[in-house]
Protein backbone atom coordinates (compact mmCIF):
# COMPACT_ATOMS: atom_id res chain seq x y z
CA UNK A 1 0.00 0.00 0.00
CA UNK A 2 2.57 2.38 0.89
CA UNK A 3 4.80 1.17 -2.23
CA UNK A 4 1.84 2.38 -4.18
CA UNK A 5 1.43 5.97 -3.00
CA UNK A 6 4.96 6.54 -3.05
CA UNK A 7 4.67 5.96 -6.90
CA UNK A 8 1.95 8.44 -7.62
CA UNK A 9 3.57 11.13 -5.80
CA UNK A 10 6.13 10.19 -8.10
CA UNK A 11 3.78 10.56 -11.17
CA UNK A 12 2.11 13.72 -9.59
CA UNK A 13 5.73 15.12 -9.01
CA UNK A 14 7.38 14.42 -12.41
CA UNK A 15 4.03 15.97 -14.08
CA UNK A 16 4.06 19.41 -12.53
CA UNK A 17 8.44 19.82 -13.05
CA UNK A 18 9.50 20.34 -16.84
CA UNK A 19 13.20 18.66 -18.15
CA UNK A 20 14.66 21.95 -19.47
CA UNK A 21 17.66 21.47 -23.02
CA UNK A 22 20.13 21.85 -20.63
CA UNK A 23 18.78 18.91 -18.18
CA UNK A 24 17.75 21.48 -15.54
CA UNK A 25 14.67 21.10 -14.04
CA UNK A 26 11.71 23.69 -13.37
CA UNK A 27 9.01 23.29 -11.03
CA UNK A 28 5.36 24.62 -12.75
CA UNK A 29 3.77 24.84 -9.38
CA UNK A 30 5.78 27.71 -8.18
CA UNK A 31 4.82 29.51 -11.55
CA UNK A 32 2.17 32.14 -10.12
CA UNK A 33 2.16 35.22 -12.17
CA UNK A 34 2.10 34.35 -15.51
CA UNK A 35 2.14 36.88 -18.45
CA UNK A 36 -1.31 36.99 -19.56
CA UNK A 37 -2.13 36.70 -15.93
CA UNK A 38 -0.05 40.00 -15.71
CA UNK A 39 -2.00 41.52 -18.66
CA UNK A 40 -5.24 40.73 -16.96
CA UNK A 41 -4.16 42.64 -13.95
CA UNK A 42 -2.42 45.70 -15.70
CA UNK A 43 -5.78 45.83 -18.15
CA UNK A 44 -8.04 45.39 -15.09
CA UNK A 45 -5.91 48.34 -13.19
CA UNK A 46 -6.60 51.27 -15.89
CA UNK A 47 -10.31 49.78 -16.15
CA UNK A 48 -10.66 50.59 -12.33
CA UNK A 49 -8.44 54.20 -12.67
CA UNK A 50 -10.67 55.09 -15.93
CA UNK A 51 -13.49 54.33 -13.97
CA UNK A 52 -12.68 56.27 -11.24
CA UNK A 53 -11.37 59.50 -13.09
CA UNK A 54 -14.71 59.28 -15.24
CA UNK A 55 -17.13 59.49 -12.10
CA UNK A 56 -14.88 61.68 -10.20
CA UNK A 57 -16.36 65.05 -9.62
CA UNK A 58 -13.61 67.09 -10.48
CA UNK A 59 -13.72 66.52 -14.10
CA UNK A 60 -17.59 66.51 -14.31
CA UNK A 61 -18.55 70.22 -16.59
CA UNK A 62 -19.83 72.27 -13.57
CA UNK A 63 -19.37 76.27 -15.40
CA UNK A 64 -20.37 76.75 -19.22
CA UNK A 65 -19.74 80.63 -20.06
CA UNK A 66 -21.21 82.49 -23.22
CA UNK A 67 -19.75 84.98 -25.50
CA UNK A 68 -20.20 86.65 -28.69
CA UNK A 69 -23.93 86.32 -28.49
CA UNK A 70 -26.46 89.68 -28.41
CA UNK A 71 -29.54 88.53 -29.49
CA UNK A 72 -29.87 85.28 -28.09
CA UNK A 73 -29.78 84.86 -24.05
CA UNK A 74 -27.21 82.92 -23.08
CA UNK A 75 -29.54 80.72 -21.28
CA UNK A 76 -31.69 79.31 -24.69
CA UNK A 77 -28.12 79.02 -25.75
CA UNK A 78 -27.11 76.24 -22.96
CA UNK A 79 -30.56 74.68 -23.28
CA UNK A 80 -30.07 74.02 -26.60
CA UNK A 81 -26.75 72.20 -25.87
CA UNK A 82 -28.28 69.69 -23.54
CA UNK A 83 -27.65 68.54 -20.15
CA UNK A 84 -24.19 69.32 -20.15
CA UNK A 85 -23.78 70.26 -16.16
CA UNK A 86 -22.51 67.02 -14.37
CA UNK A 87 -20.89 65.24 -17.82
CA UNK A 88 -17.67 64.51 -17.60
CA UNK A 89 -15.16 67.07 -19.39
CA UNK A 90 -12.60 64.40 -20.89
CA UNK A 91 -15.57 62.27 -22.84
CA UNK A 92 -17.59 65.53 -23.58
CA UNK A 93 -18.52 65.80 -27.49
CA UNK A 94 -17.74 69.07 -28.23
CA UNK A 95 -18.39 68.83 -31.68
CA UNK A 96 -22.10 67.53 -31.07
CA UNK A 97 -22.72 70.14 -28.91
CA UNK A 98 -21.97 73.11 -31.74
CA UNK A 99 -23.97 71.27 -34.62
CA UNK A 100 -26.85 71.21 -32.63
CA UNK A 101 -26.21 74.72 -31.81
CA UNK A 102 -25.89 75.83 -35.26
CA UNK A 103 -29.47 74.38 -35.92
CA UNK A 104 -30.61 77.13 -34.66
CA UNK A 105 -30.85 79.92 -37.66
CA UNK A 106 -29.71 82.88 -35.98
CA UNK A 107 -26.23 81.23 -35.45
CA UNK A 108 -23.84 81.46 -38.04
CA UNK A 109 -20.95 79.64 -36.51
CA UNK A 110 -20.73 78.42 -32.58
CA UNK A 111 -17.14 76.81 -31.05
CA UNK A 112 -17.73 74.90 -27.36
CA UNK A 113 -14.02 74.75 -26.15
CA UNK A 114 -13.29 72.98 -23.15
CA UNK A 115 -11.62 74.12 -20.14
CA UNK A 116 -9.91 71.62 -17.49
CA UNK A 117 -11.09 70.32 -15.09
CA UNK A 118 -14.91 71.26 -15.42
CA UNK A 119 -15.51 74.21 -17.72
CA UNK A 120 -17.02 75.00 -21.36
CA UNK A 121 -16.72 78.18 -23.02
CA UNK A 122 -18.98 78.78 -25.88
CA UNK A 123 -18.12 81.30 -28.48
CA UNK A 124 -20.87 82.38 -30.84
CA UNK A 125 -21.50 84.36 -33.67
CA UNK A 126 -24.85 85.52 -34.49
CA UNK A 127 -26.24 86.09 -38.03
CA UNK A 128 -30.20 88.31 -38.08
CA UNK A 129 -31.52 90.98 -40.13
CA UNK A 130 -30.00 94.28 -40.07
CA UNK A 131 -30.42 96.10 -43.34
CA UNK A 132 -33.59 96.30 -45.86
CA UNK A 133 -32.86 96.53 -49.09
CA UNK A 134 -35.93 97.73 -50.94
CA UNK A 135 -35.90 97.10 -55.24
CA UNK A 136 -38.44 97.11 -57.88
CA UNK A 137 -39.92 93.67 -57.31
CA UNK A 138 -39.32 93.20 -53.29
CA UNK A 139 -37.50 93.76 -49.72
CA UNK A 140 -34.90 91.98 -49.26
CA UNK A 141 -33.46 91.65 -45.54
CA UNK A 142 -29.38 91.69 -45.31
CA UNK A 143 -27.64 90.79 -41.88
CA UNK A 144 -25.35 91.95 -40.23
CA UNK A 145 -22.35 89.91 -42.09
CA UNK A 146 -24.00 91.41 -45.38
CA UNK A 147 -25.37 88.37 -46.49
CA UNK A 148 -28.95 88.03 -48.04
CA UNK A 149 -31.28 86.20 -45.34
CA UNK A 150 -34.36 85.97 -48.11
CA UNK A 151 -37.26 88.54 -48.90
CA UNK A 152 -39.26 89.73 -46.44
CA UNK A 153 -42.06 87.75 -45.16
CA UNK A 154 -43.63 88.42 -42.11
CA UNK A 155 -40.60 89.28 -40.24
CA UNK A 156 -40.70 92.54 -37.92
CA UNK A 157 -38.68 95.60 -39.99
CA UNK A 158 -39.50 98.59 -38.06
CA UNK A 159 -35.95 98.68 -36.70
CA UNK A 160 -34.18 97.62 -39.97
CA UNK A 161 -31.64 100.00 -41.51
CA UNK A 162 -33.32 101.02 -44.97
CA UNK A 163 -30.13 100.17 -47.87
CA UNK A 164 -30.09 101.61 -51.21
CA UNK A 165 -27.31 100.32 -53.13
CA UNK A 166 -26.66 100.25 -56.43
CA UNK A 167 -24.43 97.41 -57.15
CA UNK A 168 -26.64 94.55 -56.06
CA UNK A 169 -27.55 90.98 -57.47
CA UNK A 170 -30.40 88.92 -55.90
CA UNK A 171 -28.67 85.84 -57.03
CA UNK A 172 -25.67 86.36 -54.15
CA UNK A 173 -26.25 84.76 -51.05
CA UNK A 174 -23.43 85.14 -49.38
CA UNK A 175 -22.46 88.59 -49.66
CA UNK A 176 -25.63 90.77 -50.44
CA UNK A 177 -23.30 93.18 -53.54
CA UNK A 178 -20.14 91.97 -55.24
CA UNK A 179 -18.42 95.14 -53.68
CA UNK A 180 -16.09 93.30 -51.09
CA UNK A 181 -15.95 97.18 -49.38
CA UNK A 182 -19.51 97.55 -49.10
CA UNK A 183 -19.86 94.38 -47.81
CA UNK A 184 -17.00 94.60 -45.03
CA UNK A 185 -18.50 98.27 -44.02
CA UNK A 186 -21.95 96.35 -43.63
CA UNK A 187 -20.42 93.98 -41.48
CA UNK A 188 -18.55 96.48 -39.43
CA UNK A 189 -21.12 99.00 -38.59
CA UNK A 190 -23.38 96.32 -37.51
CA UNK A 191 -20.90 96.22 -34.72
CA UNK A 192 -21.07 99.68 -33.99
CA UNK A 193 -22.80 101.33 -30.72
CA UNK A 194 -25.02 103.51 -32.81
CA UNK A 195 -26.13 100.72 -35.12
CA UNK A 196 -30.06 100.77 -33.81
CA UNK A 197 -30.45 104.29 -34.43
CA UNK A 198 -29.20 104.29 -37.92
CA UNK A 199 -31.96 104.82 -40.32
CA UNK A 200 -30.75 104.71 -43.45
CA UNK A 201 -27.39 103.73 -45.45
CA UNK A 202 -27.22 105.25 -49.20
CA UNK A 203 -24.42 103.83 -51.41
CA UNK A 204 -26.16 105.50 -54.40
CA UNK A 205 -23.15 107.82 -54.19
CA UNK A 206 -20.08 106.15 -53.08
CA UNK A 207 -17.74 108.96 -52.86
CA UNK A 208 -20.09 110.88 -50.73
CA UNK A 209 -21.83 107.40 -48.51
CA UNK A 210 -24.97 109.00 -46.93
CA UNK A 211 -26.24 108.24 -43.30
CA UNK A 212 -28.99 109.19 -41.35
CA UNK A 213 -28.62 108.47 -37.93
CA UNK A 214 -30.81 109.81 -34.77
CA UNK A 215 -31.97 112.32 -37.76
CA UNK A 216 -28.73 113.38 -38.64
CA UNK A 217 -27.45 113.76 -41.82
CA UNK A 218 -24.41 112.44 -42.29
CA UNK A 219 -22.03 112.80 -45.35
CA UNK A 220 -19.45 109.82 -44.42
CA UNK A 221 -17.71 110.28 -47.92
CA UNK A 222 -15.80 107.55 -49.31
CA UNK A 223 -14.77 103.77 -47.94
CA UNK A 224 -11.28 105.29 -47.20
CA UNK A 225 -10.46 104.81 -43.82
CA UNK A 226 -13.56 103.79 -43.05
CA UNK A 227 -13.20 102.04 -39.70
CA UNK A 228 -11.80 105.14 -38.29
CA UNK A 229 -14.54 107.20 -39.48
CA UNK A 230 -17.00 104.71 -38.24
CA UNK A 231 -15.30 105.55 -34.86
CA UNK A 232 -15.01 109.06 -35.46
CA UNK A 233 -18.57 109.36 -35.99
CA UNK A 234 -19.25 108.08 -32.54
CA UNK A 235 -17.43 110.52 -30.88
CA UNK A 236 -19.01 113.15 -32.66
CA UNK A 237 -22.81 111.61 -31.64
CA UNK A 238 -21.95 111.37 -28.42
CA UNK A 239 -21.07 115.26 -28.22
CA UNK A 240 -23.99 115.91 -30.01
CA UNK A 241 -25.93 114.70 -27.54
CA UNK A 242 -24.10 115.66 -24.74
CA UNK A 243 -24.75 119.19 -26.02
CA UNK A 244 -28.54 119.14 -26.96
CA UNK A 245 -27.68 120.28 -30.17
CA UNK A 246 -30.32 120.02 -33.01
CA UNK A 247 -30.37 120.37 -36.92
CA UNK A 248 -27.02 118.94 -37.02
CA UNK A 249 -25.32 117.94 -40.23
CA UNK A 250 -21.74 115.93 -40.17
CA UNK A 251 -19.38 115.69 -43.05
CA UNK A 252 -16.55 112.80 -42.51
CA UNK A 253 -15.29 113.80 -45.96
CA UNK A 254 -12.16 114.77 -44.30
CA UNK A 255 -11.63 112.54 -41.69
CA UNK A 256 -9.00 114.93 -39.85
CA UNK A 257 -10.75 117.47 -40.36
CA UNK A 258 -14.70 116.55 -39.90
CA UNK A 259 -16.89 119.25 -40.16
CA UNK A 260 -20.32 119.73 -37.85
CA UNK A 261 -22.76 122.15 -39.00
CA UNK A 262 -25.38 123.47 -36.52
CA UNK A 263 -28.64 125.33 -37.92
CA UNK A 264 -28.09 128.81 -36.46
CA UNK A 265 -31.54 128.72 -35.15
CA UNK A 266 -30.31 125.75 -32.46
Amino acid sequence: MNKDREAKKRIQSNKDRKILKDGKVKDRSRKVFTRGFVIFLALMSLGILFFNIYRHPYLQVSQIYVSGNEKIDDAEIIAKMGSSIGKNILTYRSKEAEKKLEENPMIDKAQVKKVFPNILNIEIEEIYPVFLLENSENQILVSNKASIIGPKKDQDTINLINLRLDNYNSDLKDQVTNDEEINGFLTEISKAAYVSDIGQLNFENTAHIGIIVKDIEVDFGSLDQSSYKIVLLESILKDVENKDLEDVRISLVDPKNPVVEINQGS
